[in-house]
């Protein structure tokens, strides 16, 4: 099941909604994931399994803004907003703060705002 979310800063900076992680159609050969486009620098899912990445937008380089974690230990559960790549690393979305690509702040917040499949 993938999320929606919004990226939204005290700012007034606001992009979405924005689907992270996959449907049941995809989840094993997409995973999308919250970045900051290197050239629009507007905050765009992208597609972290394809690579090189760019934004839908402009075409350009991204920066993912989120990063999977290598790997799972044994004794932890994965989260409901997680996701486990084909390559065995996890995905987990927090909801921030991250840099603003407006303000520059640590002031991006990435709410959830509902699901798909």
């Amino acid at each position: 099941m993938g999320l929606l979310i919004t990226a939204e800063c005290s700012c007034g900076y606001r992009h979405g909604p924005l689907t992270v992680g996959a449907g049941m159609i995809n989840f094993d050969t997409e995973c999308y994931v919250p970045a900051r486009c290197d050239s629009c620098h507007d905050i765009i899912s992208a597609d972290i399994m394809n690579t090189p990445a760019t934004c839908p937008q402009c075409d350009g380089g991204v920066t993912f803004i989120v990063e999977p974690l290598d790997s799972q230990t044994p004794t932890e559960e994965i989260p409901i907003d997680g996701w486990v790549l084909p390559d065995d690393r996890i995905l987990v979305v927090d909801p921030g703060p991250y840099p603003c690509p407006r303000c520059d702040t640590m002031t991006l917040h990435l709410p959830v705002t509902g699901m798909f499949d």
